[in-house]
């Protein structure tokens, strides 16, 4: 039940720092934050891999043996149970520094929607523009 309980506010967080880079700088880069994101995602996924793998191997995990070792076997509880448990405490501890509350996404929101209203939306070069000289 609690397995990833925190992805909807994750991915409502990462809206939100989309619309606050409109806001602050006028360029919208949410492909940016999403794919930075998942990317991430994909490396963490594979560096806990690489940390199970090798706390079963500090516990004394045999594959292909009927009955594990008592500490093999409260080894991978504790990866089960322990881990998961900490690793939300941490992202509750984090989320405290978070600044985009309710409040400061309806000033946003509302300035962004007057922006859209009056037409001064900034238009920026493309990537691969250059200026030209003068």
């Amino acid at each position: 039940f609690f397995h990833q309980m925190y992805q909807p506010f994750k991915w409502n967080m990462m809206a939100n720092a989309a619309d606050y880079g409109e806001w602050k700088f006028g360029r919208r880069i949410t492909g940016l934050s999403y794919s930075g994101n998942l990317f991430a995602l994909k490396m963490g996924m594979a560096v806990a891999g690489a940390a199970v793998g090798f706390s079963l191997g500090l516990f004394g995990y045999q594959a292909g043996v009927t009955a594990q070792t008592p500490l093999a076997t409260m080894g991978i509880v504790g990866l089960l149970t322990l881990g998961p448990s900490l690793s939300d405490l941490l992202l509750w501890w984090l989320a405290r520094f978070y600044k985009l509350d309710d409040k400061m996404m309806q000033t946003i929101q509302r300035e962004l929607s007057m922006r859209q209203q009056q037409g001064h939306s900034e238009t920026h070069l493309p990537l691969n523009a250059v200026p030209e000289k003068a």
